[in-house]
């Protein structure tokens, strides 16, 4: 599993340190190899609300406290 952290969430959590790539960090008891930092300025589909991280969608029902 991947995932890509928001520049914020890096910044508050990782307080911006770029080795943070290639490391993992674990999400809803699920592993995810960090595989990149979003630019400061990327809102992804929604420009009002800044995402921690972004996964593939295939990790949806891990993700979410009940996947029915």
């Amino acid at each position: 599993a991947v995932v890509i952290l928001g520049h914020d969430f890096w910044q508050r959590e990782f307080g911006g340190d770029r080795s943070v790539l290639g490391g993992t960090v674990r999400l809803d008891g699920t592993e995810f190899t960090i595989i990149g930092v979003a630019p400061a300025s990327f809102t992804g589909i929604d420009q009002f609300i800044r995402y921690a991280f972004f996964a593939p969608l295939i990790m949806w029902p891990r993700l979410i406290a009940n996947p029915s």
